[in-house]
């Protein structure tokens, strides 16, 4: 069964796309849509399968790819093709595709996941597997060199990261983080969310909590998440700090005296890719 693709209107919009010429457009429109993509924009994918399916020759290839490189659109590495920015424009608060993505990224070999932190890949892997208790290839490092026999030096090991529900914030977005945290250890130890770690893009969720406590102030940011504990809709779609903080839901919270009738502005697990 053939996976369905949805690329938006607004792909046409983009200031970039539109100063491609058409070899250009119609490569970058079938990497997103080709049968070996996935939801993570990772895929092995060869030079050979791509001249084959477009009709374009390697030379053509070549040169388009390092456009889409230089412009930090689509990167190539070995026989995999990596779309930098692709996770962002997926429903990242969807818990079934955010643990989609995990999977994929699960299967790649070490070398190519050090390769995705050195471009930064739009989602940080090490955060979402701890979140995910998730376990993903060690990097490859280079090795240390071989001491003398006669050395006594022996290397300090680095502190023990605390947890945040364990330690002091160090910060604001970390005074919202730590309540969320502790809701959801709460509802956990209820049984009302399965996983015993929330599933969660950190990254989107911060940059969400910056911008809340800038519009809302950090006290009223703090009362809003603790309300959300009560929340029927915010705990249907998995108890996701980034839900309780989108715009439509941290409003309501913000503004109601009942929080449990927030209704579901259509937060579905559709996969969209839009630019």
């Amino acid at each position: 069964m053939s996976t369905q693709r949805y690329i938006e209107t607004s792909f046409w919009d983009d200031t970039w796309v539109q100063e491609l010429d058409p070899s250009e457009k119609l490569l970058y429109i079938y990497l997103l849509t080709n049968p070996l993509t996935n939801i993570a924009g990772v895929m092995e994918l060869t030079v050979k399968r791509m001249c084959f399916d477009t009709g374009f020759n390697s030379d053509t290839i070549n040169h388009i790819l390092a456009k889409f490189e230089k412009a930090r659109k689509v990167f190539r590495f070995e026989n995999y093709i990596i779309i930098r920015n692709f996770p962002k424009h997926q429903k990242i608060t969807s818990e079934k595709i955010l643990k989609g993505i995990a999977f994929i990224l699960a299967k790649l070999p070490a070398n190519v996941l050090c390769y995705l932190e050195k471009i930064d890949y739009q989602l940080d892997i090490k955060e979402m597997s701890r979140s995910l208790g998730i376990t993903y290839p060690e990097h490859q490092e280079e090795p240390e060199p071989v001491k003398s026999k006669q050395s006594s030096e022996v290397k300090a090991e680095p502190p023990k990261r605390v947890p945040l529900i364990e330690r002091e914030p160090k910060n604001d977005i970390e005074k919202v983080e730590k309540v969320y945290l502790l809701n959801y250890q709460s509802l956990y130890e209820r049984g009302i969310v399965k996983n015993q770690k929330p599933i969660i893009n950190w990254t989107a969720s911060r940059k969400l909590t910056s911008d809340s406590i800038e519009k809302y102030g950090l006290e009223t940011i703090i009362e809003a998440v603790k309300k959300s504990i009560n929340n029927q809709f915010v705990i249907s779609k998995g108890y996701v700090l980034t839900t309780i903080l989108s715009a439509g839901v941290l409003a309501q919270l913000v503004n109601a005296q009942d929080t449990r009738g927030i209704a579901n502005d259509a937060l579905d697990g559709t996969e969209t890719i839009c630019f």
